[in-house]
């Protein structure tokens, strides 16, 4: 395990006197650009020379990996990449926060939607209930109609035959 200080590969200077951040990176350079980073971080000097002597591709994959976890762990702690960490982690706090809002919004609009599918039940269901009643009303009343037109019938009869005697 290597344990350096974050440095900045943009203010390093490689032993010709050229920036890193100055060098084109491209297939061709990028393993000797890793290996002058590599270099000036006091990283294992015989995974280094393979570096510089081999393209990062033949390198074994046991290689490849130490080489990566000591630039991560390099960059790690890069106060851009911590920044942007803390950032990140700030938005994802406003999020959860944000979307805890949204579930309980959500939640009293189910609740609402709910209760007024009940009362729209309710209103129809007294509807039809209402609507049989007047039914049987009016079934009754036009019963009561006949009968009373029948009682009125008889009893003019009944009066008509009793002013015939």
């Amino acid at each position: 395990t290597h344990t350096h200080t974050p440095t900045y590969s943009c203010k390093f200077t490689s032993e010709y006197g050229l920036k890193l951040s100055g060098l084109p990176l491209n297939a061709f350079t990028a393993s000797e650009i890793t290996a002058l980073y590599l270099r000036h971080h006091d990283f294992d000097s015989a995974l280094v020379e393979k570096l510089s002597e081999m393209d990062f591709a033949e390198l074994t994959l046991q290689d490849q990996f130490q080489i990566l976890v000591f630039l991560a762990d390099q960059h790690m702690y890069h106060p851009d990449v911590l920044a942007a960490l803390d950032d990140s982690h700030s938005r994802l706090a406003t999020l959860r926060k944000d979307k805890a809002q949204s579930d309980e919004a959500l939640k009293g609009l189910r609740q609402a939607v709910e209760q007024e599918q009940m009362a729209i039940e309710l209103a129809s269901a007294m509807e039809r209930k209402t609507r049989g009643c007047l039914d049987t009303i009016k079934a009754k009343e036009a019963s009561w109609k006949r009968g009373f037109c029948f009682v009125l019938l008889r009893g003019s009869v009944i009066l008509a035959f009793f002013s015939f005697v």
